[in-house]
């Protein structure tokens, strides 16, 4: 399944997921105040994106339902 494959198959607008990213990246750059300022937007992509990315992928899986033989995709 392709990223887009993904996005699509969650069911969610892409107005939802640009939110959540800029929710989560809010919330870690109040987490990280004080930090300089490309520790933190170094700090913000290796924690944020992959964690962006892995909920969407579990969305769409949720949503696909089980494979064949009932196994889950």
């Amino acid at each position: 399944m392709t990223w887009g494959q993904a996005f699509r198959a969650t069911g969610r607008s892409a107005a939802f997921f640009a939110v959540a990213y800029f929710v989560l990246t809010a919330l870690l750059d109040l987490w990280l105040v004080g930090a300089v300022d490309w520790a933190e937007q170094a700090v913000s992509t290796v924690i944020v994106v992959p964690i962006y990315w892995a909920v969407i992928a579990w969305m769409a899986r949720r949503r696909a339902g089980p494979g064949p033989g009932g196994e889950g995709r």
